[in-house]
């Protein structure tokens, strides 16, 4: 009789197969948008050729550029990202710059080999997220239907696709923030340990590292960590003084030195001012008037009487190129629409854990550092530079699909498998919706690589 006698019932694959898929998917996904971006306005990403002269720069010899060297330097302004301590990005993608030349490769696929190191920072950023969401549903049957809507959520939505297709440092930091919300979400879960410590340093170097608008989510989860730690460790503060060392003195050995090379080099901690006075110096020698422009008219007039709010609304959905090809605002609606809706689902959830004291620190945390994150877009857009970019507050993004993806399972009757099959349907939409956009794009604007003859 034998298996005769048996029903063939279809079964799901494993969660965590789906959630390896996914990844997979997306790697690929993000390798071939990388691999067909040029450098040009509608076809490369915003700043990416001044970026990408750091990784160029190391790889020719300079170890440690300094904004003076002749090869980290910009046509325009006398500017160098090479002013500014945040180079854990550009060394990555210089390592696959290396491997390229190693190869034999030509410059037309050394520089996109740089664009491999987002690829990678993007991967990470879903990792931590889906284990985030794995995590705060870790008594949940369904916590995989979650973790997996949570790669989908993320790492389809078009403006996120782009951040891990082109050298920038906002995919740094925001790998930065995501293993930084799973090291507090676990620290919740499971109590401190050297496991969570090790993913906190891990944070706040990639944050410390990858770029400014994220350190309200350092901060933040550097306060939340002592507070909680010794919190913990009451009746052993030797304990929670050990977790709390090691955090600082492994942050301390690979931040700080960047630091500390900007103060020798320049006298300027974080290179802002010495950007700024080589600007000025370019502006006498050229007579040219200032490449930047801040907003003047105030804050309200900004956020009220002017397209700031709906400009960094549809950039932080999507936009690509130079700020050049924005999605149909209709797609804008459709993926903004979904993870508000799944994020509403979440609320009677988080209503319940906000009871808990850990639970109630952790989401004050997480609001003020959202907050410093827009005050500081806003006050370089009023005193700086008008730029009305999404990508400057798209760290927001990681704590809204976190919350987004747990209200999928808690608003869901996940346990029916038609309900499951439903939802899957739709994550397979979604990120039909994105490639769909991506293929267009392509086709539409010769996204055909990068040239050798471009980068001369």
């Amino acid at each position: 009789m034998g298996s005769f006698g048996k029903k063939n019932v279809f079964r799901f694959p494993e969660e965590g197969v789906i959630r390896c898929i996914l990844l997979l998917g997306c790697c690929l996904f993000y390798l071939y948008i990388a691999f067909h971006m040029g450098v040009g306005a509608q076809t490369g990403g915003p700043d990416e050729r001044m970026r990408s002269l750091i990784p160029q720069c190391i790889v020719s010899g300079h170890i440690l550029p300094s904004g003076y060297d002749g090869c980290a330097i910009y046509d325009i302004g006398y500017w160098s990202y090479a002013f500014y301590p945040q180079l854990l990005g550009a060394y990555v993608s210089a390592s696959f710059m290396k491997v390229a030349q190693i190869l034999g490769l030509g410059v037309a696929l050394t520089y996109p080999f740089g664009r491999l190191a987002s690829v990678l920072f993007g991967l990470v950023t879903l990792f931590f997220v889906s284990q985030t969401v794995s995590l705060a549903l870790d008594k949940s049957k369904y916590k995989g239907v979650a973790a997996c809507g949570s790669v989908v959520i993320l790492g389809f939505w078009p403006q996120f696709a782009f951040l891990c297709s082109y050298m920038n440092n906002e995919i740094v930091a925001l790998s930065g923030v995501a293993i930084l919300m799973y090291s507090m979400v676990y620290g919740g879960k499971r109590g401190w340990d050297l496991k969570s410590v090790l993913c906190l340093s891990a944070g706040i170097v990639a944050c410390g590292l990858g770029y400014l608008n994220s350190y309200g989510f350092v901060l933040i989860s550097v306060l939340f960590f002592i507070i909680t730690v010794l919190s913990q460790y009451r009746e052993n503060r030797k304990e929670s003084w050990k977790l709390i060392f090691i955090a600082g003195g492994i942050s301390a050995i690979l931040v700080l030195p960047f630091f500390s090379l900007n103060l020798y080099r320049y006298h300027d901690l974080l290179g802002m001012n010495v950007f700024h006075e080589r600007q000025l110096q370019w502006m006498q020698d050229t007579g040219s008037a200032s490449p930047q422009h801040p907003w003047t008219e105030g804050l309200v007039s900004l956020l009220l009487r002017s397209n700031f709010v709906m400009d960094t609304f549809q950039s932080f959905v999507g936009n690509f190129g130079y700020m050049a090809i924005p999605i149909p605002f209709i797609f804008c609606l459709f993926f903004f629409g979904s993870l508000l809706t799944s994020f509403g689902m979440a609320v009677p959830a988080i209503c319940e854990a906000m009871k808990k004291t850990y639970w109630r620190l952790f989401g004050m945390g997480v609001l003020i550092a959202c907050a410093i994150t827009i005050f500081l877009f806003l006050y370089y857009a009023v005193c700086v530079d008008y730029q009305p970019q999404g990508r400057y507050v798209i760290y927001l993004l990681i704590p809204m699909v976190i919350v987004s993806s747990i209200g999928v399972e808690k608003g869901l009757p996940v346990e029916k498998r038609y309900v499951r099959v439903a939802f899957y349907i739709f994550c397979l939409f979604y990120a039909f919706v994105t490639i769909w956009e991506f293929k267009s794009v392509i086709a539409i604007y010769g996204w055909n690589g990068v040239s050798a003859s471009a980068l001369v």
